[in-house]
């Protein structure tokens, strides 16, 4: 397959040959009349818009990009992944009405989302909002839309688990994992046994939340 140049090699070939041209011209008694570079437009594999505007010979004309809208509103079913130690396939932003399905892809751990609306007033980053003790986190609006815990390649559990994932209200939405960092997952099942209704805590297992597994999504 021939291998096509792209739009920049062309015109710098161009140059080059005309410029080979000219040193040819054995004629002392005419002179060349400069030629201005064509201007250039390619499209690239981003959408962005290249041009190169014409430019006097011996120079460079600086390129200009035009970027392309690339904000796209996820909508239906959005499947977020949890391993270690964060979240994978949140979009930045989602359709009222839209739902958070929740799978668990780690090999050896117990993984959960547990996803909150925030209050309009609240503004600080997530992170911010996450390394705050729990006994101040005071930024959530009404119950949480979901909590879901699956175990090491398992989907998020039907059992024990609260809200549906779907998303009724535009706004900011924050999801963490409170699960003790290391631990079996047949030693998490049996303490969650023990306290239904409630995190699993362990001394000298911090959560996962305060390992990075912690995110925000817009809702509009």
């Amino acid at each position: 397959m021939r291998r096509r140049r792209p739009p920049h090699a062309t015109l710098a070939l161009a140059i080059v040959l005309g410029v080979a041209a000219c040193g040819s011209d054995r004629d002392d008694s005419v002179t060349a009349q400069p030629t201005a570079a064509p201007t250039t437009v390619a499209v690239s594999t981003t959408g962005a818009t290249i041009t190169t505007d014409s430019a006097a010979p011996g120079t460079t004309a600086a390129p200009t990009t035009t970027l392309a809208p690339t904000t796209t509103i996820a909508s239906g079913d959005i499947p977020i992944v949890g391993f270690e130690y964060s979240y994978n396939g949140v979009p930045p932003v989602a359709a009222v009405g839209s739902k958070l399905v929740f799978n668990n892809i780690s090999e050896r751990e117990v993984h959960e989302i547990v996803a909150w609306r925030v209050v309009d007033t609240e503004t600080r980053p997530v992170a911010q909002l996450i390394a705050l003790p729990q006994n101040e986190w005071t930024f959530f609006d009404g119950a949480p839309v979901l909590v879901s815990i699956a175990g090491p390649g398992q989907p998020g559990t039907v059992e024990a688990v609260f809200g549906d994932g779907t998303l009724t209200k535009p706004g900011r939405y924050v999801f963490y994992c409170t699960i003790p960092t290391g631990l079996d997952p047949a030693k998490f099942f049996e303490l969650a046994a023990k306290s239904p209704g409630g995190p699993v805590v362990v001394d000298g297992l911090p959560p996962h939340y305060t390992k990075g597994m912690y995110g925000e999504l817009t809702v509009q």
